[in-house]
């Protein structure tokens, strides 16, 4: 294992905002910590990085403990939210810092410099100022920065929230590329669920200081084990288990042996269907345009469906339509 971290903990006075963190990342892997904000993941990041000290735990790199081990020698890159770029250096000047802080000779600084540039499509704006580059070249400056100090992993936190969202859906295939070309592996805290699931090889859902859970973005999507990962991780339907025996008994069929846990039925929009069913009529209370598709709301049996119709189909509010639910998306969930 490259990375692991073993029961680690945090407390800012009565406040748990790390509850007993346990996780292994893989040389190469693309981590993301996802969750909504105030969930402890940027704390959990800055512990890693050495900016804050934890309360408990261990952390290890390649079996070397480094909880004790202060910032700068942890040899770990990182991109902040902000970029953190120095106004008054060049392009070239910021990517060389880190360089220039371990005592590189000016020639070698140069040499490294060029080569992240030219990693990252820049090498022509190696002269400009941070303020004569866009929000996205900034941000490519600063991930070449963390780069070029050969680091054994990148920290990223939020590096993409501050751009629209056409330079942001191009930075993430950027970032992607990067990652895979140079078999690095990277961290990164998001709270944006369509950006974890499509750049990670491993999502970590977190809710109030603790895990929910761990696992590849379709298991999360698609097998999601908590209300909480199933409800904040894209559009979701859940339906109490007292629903559940009356209005959809033919779900009980999969429902985990019975215990003391209360669960919920959760169906993904993409199993539930408008059709000429008669047995089962809803009203539509919404419809809107998606593009490829529309996302209707229906009542049914006193709930809310969230439905994706093709669109083709019109559903115009207080229409009634038929629904029916594909088996093959019923999962179980905790409370």
């Amino acid at each position: 294992m490259y990375l692991e971290i073993d029961n680690l903990h945090k407390i800012f006075g009565d406040n748990i905002v790390l509850d007993r963190i346990n996780l292994k990342i893989d040389s190469g892997d693309f981590v993301c910590l996802l969750g909504p904000s105030g969930c402890g993941k940027t704390t959990l990041l800055r512990i890693i990085a050495g900016l804050l000290p934890s309360d408990g735990g261990k952390l290890t790199l390649e079996g070397k403990n480094l909880i004790t081990l202060p910032a700068r020698e942890r040899n770990f890159g990182i991109v902040f939210q902000s970029y953190s770029l120095f106004p008054h250096m060049t392009a070239k000047e910021n990517v060389g810092y880190g360089l220039k802080l371990r005592g590189w000779s000016k020639k070698a600084i140069i040499q490294r410099a060029d080569e992240m540039l030219e990693l990252i499509n820049l090498a022509d704006m190696a002269n400009r100022y941070p303020h004569q580059l866009s929000g996205g070249q900034q941000q490519r400056i600063a991930l070449a920065r963390a780069l070029a100090i050969d680091p054994s992993i990148i920290l990223l936190d939020e590096p993409l929230s501050a751009l629209d969202a056409k330079v942001r859906e191009k930075m993430r295939m950027e970032i992607k590329d990067v990652q895979q070309r140079l078999g690095i592996p990277i961290l990164m805290v998001t709270h944006d669920q369509e950006e974890a699931l499509a750049l990670a090889d491993k999502v970590v859902c977190m809710n109030n200081g603790m895990i929910e859970q761990i696992g590849r973005p379709d298991e999360l999507y698609l097998q999601p084990k908590t209300r909480f990962v199933a409800d904040f991780i894209g559009a979701s339907n859940l339906f109490p288990l007292a629903w559940v025996k009356q209005h959809l008994p033919e779900a009980l069929a999969t429902l985990p042996a019975q215990d003391r846990i209360e669960h919920f039925l959760c169906i993904r929009p993409e199993f539930i269907t408008i059709d000429q069913d008669r047995q089962r009529q809803a009203k539509v209370k919404s419809s809107t345009f998606h593009g490829s598709f529309n996302r209707v709301c229906v009542e049914y049996a006193g709930m809310e469906l969230t439905i994706e119709a093709h669109n083709h189909i019109q559903c115009r509010p207080g229409a009634r339509v038929g629904v029916s639910f594909d088996a093959n998306g019923f999962v179980w969930v905790t409370s």
